[in-house]
C-alpha cells in the first residue's frame, strides 16, 4: 500500500500542483480582476472587428440601457447634464442669433418699394415674408472648405469652388489648429468653446467643431447663420459615414475622394436677385420718399398753425365785438389756442360764442375772470334783474353820442309805473352805476300830501309797497288815488284804514305785523324803510288803540334781534340785543306801556339769519294788561 502511494506521488505530483495551482488562481478574486483587466482590451479591440459580435450585443445592451434609465432618470440627468447643458445653450443661442437677425433684416427692408414687392410674392407664393427676404437679401459665396483632425491637426481633405493654389494644405491646417490652441489658451477656453469664426481681410473662416474632425469655411460676402446649420448637417453626415476614416492619418485614395464628395456640398453660394446697379436707383427712390415724407410732416405743422392762427384771429376779433369781454392774452399752445380774458356774467358765454363762429371747443382753451362790465345793454339787464322790471321799459341815454359807455350824465328812463321798493332799489343801483334817473319820483310823505291834495284830516304813510291812508277820506278822492299816484310813476296799492271796521283793522293788523322785520343798515341803524315801517306800525297801534272799547290794543310786541354772522357769536350775541333794546325804547317812548313790550332772550346756539334786523312778533293777550 505504501508503494501505491509512492508511486502515485510519483505519477501525479506535478499535475496536484498545477491543479492546486488553478484552483487557488480562481479563488483569488483580486488576481483574477487584475488578469481580466489585462486581457479586456484586446478583447474590445477584437468586438470592433467582429460585426457578428457587435449585433448580437447590440440589442441586450441597449435594452440594459433602456432598464437603468427608467429605474433611475435622474442619476442619469446628473450624468449627461454637464455634457449637454453646454450644447443646449449653445443651440438656443444659435437659434436666438439667427431669429434676432432676421427681425433686423425685415425691419431694414420693411419700408422700401423692394418689400411692398416681396411681401406681394409671399402673398402668391404663400412662403413666409421673413423667408421671401432672406431669399432676396444674402448674398455669400463658399468658395473652399477643409477637413481637419481635431486632435492631432492633420488635414483629412479639401475641396475649392476654383482650382486654386495652395502652397501647403497641412501647413494651412496646423496653422488653423495653432490658431484655435492659442486663443483657448489665452482666453482660457476649454474644447467645448472653441473659437468660431476667423475674419481675414475681406474674408471669413468659419470654424465648425465635430468629435472627431473640424469643418474650416472659407467665406465671402454675408452669410446667413442657417448656411452654419447646412456645413454642421454636413460634417454629422461625414462623422456617421467615415467615422473610422476621420480616425486614421493614412487614408486610402478611394476613402479620400468619397470624403471630398461629401465636403463638395458645403461649398454654398447665395446670389442677389437684384443687380448692384439698382442700388443707386433704391437710394434715390428712398430719398424721394423721405422727403416726399417730411414735406408732408412740414405740411401738416404749418396748416395747423395756420389753422390755429386763424382760430385765434376769428375768436379775438369776435370777442372784441362782444360786450362784456375784455380779451388778456391770446397764444398758440401745442395743439390749443389759449384765450385769458374777463367776462361779465351777463356777456354771452364760451359756449355760444363757439357755436356762433362754429369752432370745435377742443381747440380753444378759456381762461375767464368775472368782472363787471358798464356796457349800457348789459347795465339794463343786470337793472332789469336786479328791480323785477322787464328791460324792455328801461332805455339808458347818454348826451353824449361819442361816448357809449356809463358817465355820470348817463340818464336811465322808466317808461312804466314801478312799485316804491323797486323805485329805492333802482335809486341805489343808479348810485352804484354813476347814473341818474331822469324821472324818478318823490316818494317822501310831505311831497305826496301836497301834490295829491291830501285833506288835513287824512294820513299817508307807507308800508312796505303799500300807501296807507287813515282819517276820513272822501269816497271820491280814494277812487282817484290809485290813478294820481300812476301818473307819477308810482306803482302802489292804496290801503284806506277808514272804510274799515275796528275788528278788520286790528286783524289788518296782525297780518301787517305779526312777522315782520325792521332793516338795519352796516352803520347799526335803521335804514331809511326801516325808519318809515317803524312809524307807519307805531302810528297804526296808536289808532287800532283810540278806537278799542278798552282803550287797549290786544296784542303784546314781542322783539328780536338778528344779525348776519360776519362777527364771532360774542359779538352776535351783543348786537342781536343792542337792536332789540334800540326799538324797545322807540316805542316805549312813543307811548308803548313797559310791560307790553318785551325783548326774546338770546340762545347761544342759535344760527344766525344772513340779515341785519329787528323781527317784531305779535302775541295775543286775553287781560287788558297788555296796552300801549
Amino acid at each position: 500500500m505504501a508503494d501505491l502511494d509512492q508511486l502515485r506521488k510519483l505519477l501525479l505530483e506535478k499535475e496536484r500542483s498545477r491543479l492546486e495551482a488553478i484552483e487557488d488562481q480562481l479563488g483569488d478574486r483580486e488576481r483574477r480582476t487584475a488578469e481580466l483587466s489585462e486581457i479586456l482590451p484586446d478583447s474590445i479591440d477584437r468586438l470592433k472587428q467582429d460585426q457578428r459580435l457587435q449585433n448580437s450585443l447590440d440589442q441586450p445592451l441597449t435594452r440594459g440601457i433602456q432598464t437603468i434609465i427608467s429605474r433611475n432618470p435622474k442619476a442619469f440627468a446628473g450624468m449627461f447634464y454637464p455634457v449637454l447643458g453646454p450644447a443646449i445653450r449653445r443651440a438656443v443661442a444659435e437659434a436666438l442669433k439667427g431669429l434676432l437677425e432676421n427681425i433686423n433684416r425685415t425691419m431694414e427692408y420693411g419700408f422700401s418699394i423692394r418689400s411692398w414687392r416681396w411681401r406681394i410674392e409671399s402673398w402668391r407664393t404663400g412662403v413666409p415674408f421673413n423667408q421671401i427676404v432672406l431669399k432676396h437679401t444674402l448674398a455669400y459665396s463658399v468658395d473652399e472648405v477643409f477637413l481637419i483632425q481635431r486632435h492631432s491637426g492633420h488635414l483629412i481633405a479639401r475641396v475649392a469652388r476654383e482650382p486654386t493654389a495652395v502652397l501647403d494644405k497641412d501647413a494651412m491646417a496646423a496653422l488653423l489648429t495653432a490658431i484655435q490652441h492659442f486663443i483657448q489658451e489665452s482666453f482660457d477656453y476649454d474644447d467645448d468653446h472653441p473659437v468660431r469664426s476667423i475674419e481675414v481681410s475681406e474674408q471669413t473662416l468659419w470654424i465648425i467643431p465635430g468629435v472627431e474632425a473640424v469643418l474650416v469655411a472659407v467665406i465671402q460676402g454675408t452669410v446667413g447663420r442657417e448656411a452654419r446649420q447646412l456645413l454642421q448637417e454636413q460634417l454629422e453626415l461625414l462623422h456617421l459615414q467615415h467615422e473610422q476614416a476621420l480616425q486614421d492619418i493614412d487614408l486610402s485614395r478611394s476613402r479620400q475622394q468619397e470624403i471630398e464628395h461629401t465636403l463638395r456640398n458645403c461649398l454654398l453660394r447665395k446670389e442677389l436677385a437684384e443687380a448692384s446697379k439698382n442700388s443707386l436707383k433704391t437710394m434715390l427712390i428712398r430719398l424721394a420718399v423721405l422727403v416726399v415724407i417730411l414735406l408732408g410732416v412740414v405740411g401738416w405743422l404749418a396748416w395747423r398753425w395756420w389753422s390755429l392762427d386763424s382760430i385765434r384771429d376769428q375768436l379775438t376779433a369776435g370777442l372784441d365785438q362782444q360786450p362784456g369781454w375784455i380779451v388778456l392774452d391770446d397764444s398758440l399752445g401745442r395743439n390749443q389756442v389759449q384765450i385769458r380774458a374777463l367776462r361779465d356774467p351777463y356777456a354771452i358765454s364760451t359756449a355760444e360764442l363757439l357755436a356762433q363762429h362754429n369752432i370745435d371747443s377742443r381747440y380753444v382753451n378759456f381762461e375767464v375772470q368775472a368782472y363787471q362790465s358798464l356796457d349800457p345793454a348789459l347795465t339794463l339787464q343786470r337793472l332789469s334783474d336786479a328791480i323785477g322790471v322787464e328791460q324792455q321799459y328801461l332805455q339808458l341815454q347818454a348826451p353824449d353820442s361819442l361816448d357809449p359807455g356809463l358817465t355820470e350824465s348817463t340818464l336811465l328812463t322808466v317808461s312804466r309805473p314801478v312799485k316804491r321798493s323797486a323805485w329805492l332799489d333802482l335809486i341805489s343801483l343808479s348810485r352804484t352805476f354813476g347814473i341818474q334817473i331822469d324821472n324818478a319820483p318823490n316818494l317822501d310823505i310831505g311831497y305826496l300830501m301836497r301834490i295829491l291834495a291830501v285833506p288835513d284830516e287824512v294820513q299817508l304813510y307807507w308800508r312796505g309797497d303799500v300807501l296807507v291812508v287813515e282819517g276820513k277820506v272822501d269816497p271820491d278822492w280814494r277812487d282817484r288815488l290809485p290813478g294820481r299816484l300812476v301818473e307819477f310813476g308810482i306803482d302802489a296799492i292804496v290801503d284806506d284804514l277808514s272804510a274799515s271796521t275796528y275788528e278788520h283793522r286790528v286783524s289788518l293788523f296782525r297780518q301787517r305785523w305779526g312777522d315782520y322785520l325792521l332793516g338795519f343798515s352796516s352803520d347799526d341803524s335803521l335804514t331809511w324803510e326801516g325808519e318809515t315801517s317803524l312809524r307807519s306800525f307805531i302810528n297804526e297801534a296808536s289808532l287800532i288803540r283810540l278806537e278799542s272799547p278798552s282803550g287797549r290794543i290786544p296784542y303784546k310786541v314781542i322783539l328780536s334781534g338778528l344779525t348776519d354772522g360776519e362777527f364771532d357769536a360774542q359779538v352776535n350775541i351783543s348786537l342781536r340785543m343792542a337792536r332789540a333794546q334800540f326799538i324797545r325804547q322807540q316805542l316805549l317812548e312813543s307811548g308803548f306801556a313797559q310791560d307790553g313790550v318785551e325783548i326774546e332772550p338770546v340762545i347761544t346756539h342759535l344760527e344766525e339769519n344772513n340779515i341785519r334786523a329787528v323781527r317784531i312778533t305779535l302775541e295775543s293777550t286775553d287781560s287788558g294788561s297788555d296796552e300801549s
